[in-house]
């Protein structure tokens, strides 16, 4: 019966692979879901890993970028149809908001911002915006020419509002933070991050060999080696977590 038991268990992991390891894991809401884009669709697991959910959109695609600061309402922004989405609980259709009515030539890249409304930066690379839910501009302030002159369409620009900071993140150019009035407040030289997480209290750089821990207050640097295994990083439950490549949670010490 334990042979048995151990085999369906076994058998239940490798079709959990097999069904989201050519998937694009998009990140992890407060309430424990998970949330994968794959074939023009956004699907939200569960903790068990069954299917709680899905949104499709022949527009849809791997750029699609997504907010889960309110789990409750995750919001997409999808630059093939060139439109900001927002979604229910159960990923359906709430809202949308056309690029046309926004008034931010090409959005790249955006965040939620907890005012209502959202931060966005155009393809110029030039300015960063804080738009009204209605897409007008309430105001916006200019990147430093060092940011800007290092970006491009192939490298995509992280926003992350966070503790009433906004975090501006380039793999090319460094992480830069602005208070919610769009004021300047810090540089943090650190690149070649494939993604970025946030707890609390500190904010890690997701390198393809290690991670860079910064203490959000102090700016002090910690330095950790990336498992071997770890497929995703991301903050789960106010801590650094990881799936390993059979899709198991794990968390860094």
């Amino acid at each position: 019966m334990k042979k048995i038991l151990t085999l369906l268990l076994f058998v239940t992991m490798l079709f959990s692979y097999k069904a989201y390891s050519q998937s694009t894991f998009l990140g992890a809401d407060k309430l424990g879901f998970f949330y994968y884009y794959q074939n023009n669709e956004i699907i939200k697991l569960d903790s068990t890993r069954e299917k709680h959910s899905s949104f499709s959109d022949i527009f849809l695609d791997k750029n699609i970028q997504i907010d889960l600061f309110n789990p409750l309402q995750p919001v997409i922004l999808s630059t093939n149809s060139r439109s900001i989405i927002w979604l229910d609980k159960y990923l359906s259709k709430i809202a949308e908001l056309s690029f046309d009515n926004i008034n931010v030539d090409n959005p790249v890249s955006f965040c939620i911002s907890i005012e209502t409304g959202f931060w966005i930066i155009g393809d110029d690379y030039f300015s960063l915006y804080r738009v009204n839910k209605d897409g007008s501009v309430k105001f916006s302030t200019t990147l430093p020419d060092y940011f800007q002159n290092k970006c491009d369409e192939k490298t995509p620009i992280i926003i992350k509002e966070h503790n009433n900071r906004v975090y501006i993140y380039n793999k090319n150019s460094g992480l830069l933070t602005y208070d919610i009035f769009g004021n300047f407040l810090f540089f943090w030289p650190t690149i070649n991050g494939d993604s970025i997480a946030f707890t609390n209290s500190t904010i890690a750089i997701i390198q393809p060999q290690q991670i860079e821990i910064y203490n959000i207050i102090t700016q002090e640097k910690t330095t950790v080696n990336r498992p071997k295994q770890a497929k995703d990083i991301f903050a789960f439950k106010e801590k650094l977590a990881y799936f390993d490549l059979m899709y198991k949670i794990h968390f860094l010490d």
